[in-house]
């Protein structure tokens, strides 16, 4: 996890192509082939569905416009969402997925990004649960 934030922070803060930072990751760090593939994988995923990703963001954390969001904070998020809408239907992971990301922010974010960050991510899962018990079509963002 800590690969990809500091991936995705490249890619926001330096504007950087995904390409340039896939390859620098790639070349930089001695990674198993496994572990190196799933880093990919999530780079991919979050830089496919950026707007989409910020736009729930977006409506989790009304106080603040995205872009206004500490850059390792959004990214924490964008991260997190997109963990959570793969183990979701896995009950017992959720939880100790938010610890983590709760710890991910309180290292390496502000004085309070720890709560914002758990407080957002327990939003999302409590909006995604509601719409479930509606409408049993599948999950997604």
């Amino acid at each position: 996890r800590v690969i990809i934030l500091q991936s995705l922070f490249e890619i926001d803060l330096n504007g950087n192509d995904y390409e340039k930072v896939i390859q620098r990751v790639s070349n930089n760090h001695d990674l198993e082939s496994k572990t190196l593939a799933n880093i990919l994988n999530y780079l991919k995923k979050i830089t496919e569905n950026l707007k989409t990703l910020d736009m729930k963001i977006q409506t989790l954390a009304t106080e603040f416009p995205t872009f206004q969001i500490a850059v390792i904070d959004r990214n924490i998020l964008r991260l997190g969402l997109v963990e959570i809408v793969e183990i979701f239907n896995d009950f017992k992971k959720i939880n100790s997925i938010i610890e983590e990301f709760s710890k991910l922010a309180f290292i390496f974010g502000g004085e309070n990004s720890d709560r914002f960050i758990k407080g957002v991510l327990k939003s999302f899962i409590q909006e995604k649960v509601n719409l479930n018990k509606r409408s049993n079509n599948g999950f997604s963002l």
